[in-house]
């Protein structure tokens, strides 16, 4: 039974770790200043979207 409980935890740090890894590159590609801004750069607004949506999938890891 530890191996289930281990490759649990084990897969919910995997899915942590891919919600952190695409905040991170949303992030990176976060440009506020429009004539900077390349054509895959994003507002702050859709960082912002993109980071409540990171947010509450972090908050089911707690829930779990």
């Amino acid at each position: 039974m530890p191996y289930t409980i281990d490759n649990l935890k084990l897969k919910q740090f995997q899915g942590l770790s891919s919600i952190l890894s695409k905040l991170f590159t949303d992030l990176d590609v976060f440009e506020p200043n429009l004539l900077l801004r390349d054509d895959y750069e994003i507002v702050e607004e859709e960082l912002r979207d993109f980071a409540k949506e990171a947010l509450a999938k972090i908050k089911t890891y707690n829930d779990s």
